[in-house]
């Protein structure tokens, strides 16, 4: 495995997240357990709990069964579960369960109850015969909604509506706008994003309405294609890019297969002189000199990451007390764990690779 790992990016999901807030709005006036049930349970274990709700003296326990109700007739389109080695999609439905969404949406006048009916107008008409009134409607709402908690969603909605109508330029700069939102979002959205034509993908930049856009779509493409080209741009963009840790550890990922795919044969003969020596040649002359830019730029926010790649790479050019210094930099200077333990497994590592044999 890779020794250099800087910083991941991870998903997770949010039906507690949704169960808690009608929780809330609810008053806690019943259980969590029931509302799980109706919205999220199968149709058989759900339809007794939704008639008893339906009947409650509580107006915001109606509210939900109202609700509950018609998200659940368009789970029947949206929640259709399909093989992953074997897609075919699922049955599109008509607008006429959308249209009842967004008319939902329109007429409530209770901030919580609107906020969900917008975004299940938009699924809804994700799941739909057409598709562009997902843009539609998004568009000409989305102003009221940019705190909505789920407005990633909203937009990787917008993205994959564009995708199937085959306008891929702006598929894409929405997944990108998608990754600025919530980066946890980076692996999905760099499976759908679509690599375009040089022409193409030059327009895309131009319409970026970001720094952080663009940044956004030359990480995606760090993962599609060229990751220190990637690193390179987003440097240029915004050296305090969020973006840089993760594209920094897939840079240095990448190059550090090549100097280690020969470490077998010397390792048999305990010969880290003739390793080094090959290593030293296998390091990336164009990704050491942005790091050690990177390590060396005062006032960066991501200078710990840059100092630990800059020790690292130098530690396999020979350069033991530039790479212990980083080390001992990253240690004393920042609160992270994770830095602090890599800091100190490199120390340990820079002190090994001296010893020749």
């Amino acid at each position: 495995g890779n020794s250099y790992y800087g910083t991941g990016l991870n998903s997770g999901g949010n039906m507690e997240s949704d169960i808690n807030d009608w929780l809330v709005y609810t008053k806690k006036v019943i259980p969590a357990a029931t509302i799980q049930t109706v919205m999220y349970s199968k149709a058989e274990d759900r339809e007794m709990q939704l008639k008893k709700l339906t009947q409650s003296s509580n107006k915001q326990v109606r509210n939900l069964a109202d609700f509950a109700s018609l998200a659940n007739q368009i789970d029947v389109f949206s929640a259709v579960e399909v093989d992953p080695w074997d897609y075919k999609p699922g049955p599109l439905m008509s607008g006429s369960l959308a249209k009842k969404a967004e008319d939902k949406y329109k007429e409530t006048t209770d901030v919580f109850l609107k906020s969900r009916y917008w975004f299940l107008t938009l699924k809804a008409y994700f799941y739909s015969k057409d598709k562009k009134q997902v843009i539609r409607f998004f568009n000409e709402t989305q102003a009221q909604n940019q705190q909505h908690k789920y407005f990633a969603n909203a937009v990787d909605y917008v993205a994959g509506a564009y995708y199937a109508n085959h306008d891929f330029v702006n598929a894409n700069l929405h997944f990108a706008e998608v990754v600025v939102l919530d980066e946890t979002k980076i692996m999905p959205a760099t499976r759908d994003f679509k690599v375009l034509s040089n022409a193409d993908f030059d327009k895309m930049l131009a319409q970026a309405k970001s720094t952080e856009v663009k940044a956004a779509i030359w990480t995606i493409m760090g993962y599609k294609k060229d990751e220190l080209k990637a690193l390179q741009e987003v440097y240029k963009l915004d050296s305090n890019s969020k973006f840089i840790p993760v594209l920094l550890a897939r840079a240095i990922n990448i190059n550090e297969a090549a100097f280690s795919s020969f470490y077998e044969k010397e390792r048999e003969t305990a010969d880290n002189a003739a390793y080094l020596k090959r290593a030293s040649k296998a390091v990336n002359a164009q990704l050491f000199d942005l790091v050690k830019q990177g390590a060396t730029k005062m006032g960066n926010q991501n200078t710990q990451m840059w100092q630990l790649a800059y020790g690292y790479l130098s530690m396999y050019k020979a350069d033991y007390k530039t790479a212990e210094k980083c080390f001992n930099l990253v240690s004393n200077s920042t609160d992270n764990q994770l830095l602090k333990d890599e800091a100190r497994l490199f120390k340990f590592l820079n002190k090994i690779l001296q010893t020749t044999k």
